[in-house]
């Protein structure tokens, strides 16, 4: 139960030898996310995720789309039964914009839809202001991103998996998380580095195992982190939020070569 690699029985063909052997696969299964507080039950709906950290993904998720703040209390159940739907249900102590907010994730999670104009300046009014201190090197991010490699243990079996992290100044590796989803990979991270307690995000870096997109630093700038790094392209929405949040996106880090694309000050050359 819970487990993120499952085996199935492959046929495998390699030039001209064949053979039966046992694959390890990433695996993908849904989890109904229901949110009450006080008088009022939301149901948010059918995530697909790898099983695992759904605690952790389950607070990630809310704190990313807005509808927790991070302070009102908290406390996440779950329930799951074998080859059925697993459950969360969620109580919050505030409900205030409860209703507002849950519409919201559902424009965010309904595709190119949620790139709208009247949704990202409402995006907008609800960042972190990144922090303006923050600072990493070159030298910094290819250590962590070194970690965050080796670090990718169900990715390595299954080839399957895509991941997050969360970095600090000096190029430790925190936090990792991965998930048969980009999205699923960094609400988890950001949960775990919240239900740690390891304080406030202005002094971390992201780091993505794939492209940016613009959910993904949509997600960052939810909780104030002011860098993202990436090893894959970014894309041209995932840009241009960046630049109007204030946050450092780098993406292409591969060895001594990365992109800048904005607010470069964070990013120490030498």
């Amino acid at each position: 139960m819970n487990q993120p690699l499952k085996p199935f029985v492959t046929y495998k063909q390699d030039g001209q030898m064949q053979s039966e052997i046992m694959d390890w696969v990433l695996v993908e299964e849904p989890l109904q996310i229901s949110v009450v507080s006080g008088q009022k039950r939301l149901e948010l709906g059918v995530f697909l995720r790898t099983p695992g950290e759904d605690r952790a993904l389950v607070c990630g998720l809310l704190r990313t789309s807005g509808i927790w703040d991070g302070h009102a209390e908290i406390n996440v159940e779950l329930s799951s039964s074998h080859g059925e739907c697993g459950q969360a249900t969620v109580t919050l102590s505030d409900p205030s914009g409860l209703a507002d907010r849950a519409d919201r994730l559902s424009l965010v999670h309904a595709g190119c839809g949620w790139c709208g104009s009247d949704l990202t300046e409402w995006a907008c009014d609800q960042f972190v202001r990144p922090n303006d201190s923050f600072q990493i090197s070159l030298i910094a991010l290819r250590h962590g991103f070194g970690a965050f490699s080796l670090g990718q243990k169900c990715f390595s079996q299954s080839g399957g998996s895509h991941a997050a992290g969360l970095l600090n100044a000096q190029g430790e590796l925190l936090l990792l998380a991965e998930d048969v989803g980009r999205h699923n990979a960094v609400d988890k991270v950001i949960g775990l580095h919240i239900l740690g307690t390891k304080g406030p995000f202005g002094a971390r870096a992201l780091l993505l195992s794939g492209r940016a997109g613009f959910e993904l630093v949509y997600k960052a700038a939810m909780v104030g982190i002011p860098l993202v790094a990436s090893l894959g392209a970014p894309s041209s929405s995932a840009i241009e939020l960046a630049r109007e949040a204030g946050l450092t996106l780098i993406s292409f880090v591969k060895d001594n070569r990365l992109n800048v694309y904005t607010h470069r000050q964070r990013f120490i050359h030498s």
